[in-house]
């Protein structure tokens, strides 16, 4: 028996947000850096990007579920269960580092521990995104932004945890975030297959998309709500705010009772003849026989690599990566910057980041789709846009006061959700490599953005911050002034600039294709 395809979409949906706990680092990251570890910022920086560095070095991931994706049911789970083991080992250990518990580790293995915990959620996402854009390719542009708005909530959500549960002891929050993904990928595992032809929920697909993006949108009201509603985030508001949002899971969960059904039905099938008849008359040009699921289309991954359109995205997916996490992973150290040191609350603009992300994801996907669909608009045209965006954010980030940081925040969130969004959505279309091997393709693509947060956020940021604090002479481990990130924004700025070029050049030898499908 094989669950239905709207049943995988809907409990992936749901551990999507687990994908996004490494952006909530801001959280905590004060406490590693003045707690038992007293790490430098060029150290801290470097600790983030090992955590983000294994989040998206998801290329053995992709390599393995494309060779066992012809096991429709043990191939995923198997993915899955990878990705727990290594999700709880990382963050136990990290956890235990962090807390004293483990003793005389050396710097460069803690920066292990924190790739291992992040490399966990990559062998999680690459299952949930590549089974759903397998089963449901027809709707891949609205699938992909509703599964990404999950990861961008989920550094949304993972704070309203730490908010509520874990203010007075922070690195605790190490240890929620190793047991929580892996209890729920545990119970997702069990509803995650491949289904190997054509169903008779099909037709559902669309209906099961709008209730997921419903639900990703509620949430973010939601979350609106409790950021600047302080009566919210007090006492018991903050744990009974927390279920509330939880709760809004519970239709999208249950969408397969009215988009389908649990259980997957093949079209053709004696038990439901009818929806067969019904399936044939809406899509004519449906010549499976017997309700069997055509060829996968597309390149090979050997193929890929040798097009030059697969490095010109790497390129702008790593360089508008870089840029949008090189403005949150540094918010720990932005706010005391710009403020001398009176404020170091970041959890806010964490909170505003992770949102705007979400709504970059579900409104890049729906309308890339929406476009190409309607109107054989490529997608490449709208991966000008976050380039553009982050680049002129950077600039506003050199001038603006304290109190109006919550604008270039919520810029960055929308630029930095709106290419996580497009290039996926990119690299399964027909122009460009198919669907054959969009795993290894994927996160072949996501690779890039390592390099990038490596380059801009760590070396970059952390020796400019850590030069502007040696001048400044005093004991603290932070750096206050502007002075501080000055530089970093304007390099960040034109790296950002830079990629719009690309992006064009994309979109110029792209066009045609996408016309012709």
């Amino acid at each position: 028996m094989y669950f239905s395809k709207t049943t995988t979409f809907a409990w992936g949906s749901f551990l999507q947000i687990f994908g996004g706990q490494t952006y909530s680092f801001s959280d905590y990251s004060q406490a590693l850096q003045t707690g038992i570890l007293q790490l430098t910022d060029t150290k801290l920086q470097g600790l983030q990007t090992a955590l983000t560095a294994g989040s998206y070095f998801g290329l053995p991931a992709g390599l393995v579920y494309d060779r066992v994706k012809h096991w429709p049911r043990a191939g995923p789970r198997g993915i899955i269960a990878i990705g727990c083991i290594f999700n709880f080992v990382g963050y136990f250990c990290f956890w235990s580092v962090a807390t004293g518990r483990f003793t005389g580790i050396p710097y460069w293995m803690i920066c292990a521990f924190a790739f291992v915990a992040g490399s966990g959620t990559t062998w999680l996402d690459t299952t949930v995104m590549a089974t759903n854009v397998g089963n449901l390719k027809e709707e891949s542009g609205i699938v992909i932004g509703a599964l990404k708005s999950f990861v961008g909530l989920g550094a949304g959500m993972s704070t309203q945890f730490f908010k509520a549960y874990f203010t007075d002891r922070p690195l605790s929050f190490l240890l929620m975030q190793g047991i929580a993904p892996t209890l729920v990928a545990t119970v997702t595992g069990i509803f995650t297959n491949i289904v190997p032809y054509v169903e008779t929920s099909q037709s559902y697909a669309r209906r099961a998309c709008k209730v997921a993006v419903m639900t990703g949108l509620v949430i973010v009201v939601l979350i609106f709500m409790s950021t600047f509603i302080k009566t919210l985030n007090k006492g018991e508001g903050k744990i009974i705010w927390v279920w509330l949002i939880l709760g809004t899971f519970v239709p999208l969960l249950a969408s397969p009772l009215y988009t389908g059904g649990i259980r997957s039905i093949r079209v053709g099938s004696d038990e439901d003849e009818e929806d067969d008849l019904l399936q044939r008359l809406t899509d004519p040009t449906d010549q499976n026989k017997g309700g069997e699921a055509s060829e996968e289309d597309g390149l090979t991954f050997g193929e890929t690599l040798r097009r030059l359109d697969f490095w010109l995205l790497w390129f702008v997916f790593g360089n508008i990566c870089g840029c949008g996490l090189t403005l949150l992973h540094n918010l720990g150290q932005i706010v005391p910057a710009f403020t001398d040191g009176k404020k170091t609350e970041c959890t806010i603009y964490v909170q505003l980041f992770s949102l705007m992300n979400c709504c970059g994801r579900l409104g890049a996907g729906y309308l890339s789709q929406h476009m190409l669909s309607k109107y054989r608009v490529p997608r490449t045209l709208f991966l000008m846009v976050p380039g553009l965006m982050l680049g002129f954010d950077f600039i506003l980030l050199n001038f603006i006061s304290f109190d109006k940081l919550y604008i270039p925040v919520l810029i960055g969130g929308l630029a930095f959700g709106t290419v996580w969004s497009l290039i996926p959505s990119i690299l399964c279309d027909r122009p460009f490599f198919g669907t054959k091997a969009f795993a290894s393709n994927y996160n072949m693509t996501t690779l890039s953005s390592v390099f990038g947060d490596f380059l801009l956020s760590t070396q970059l940021s952390g020796r400019f911050y850590d030069y502007q604090r040696k001048k400044q002479h005093h004991a603290s481990a932070e750096c206050y002034g502007r002075v501080c990130f000055r530089q970093t924004f304007m390099v960040v700025s034109g790296i950002a600039f830079l990629s719009c070029f690309a992006a064009l050049a994309l979109f110029l030898r792209s066009r045609k294709k996408y016309k012709q499908m």
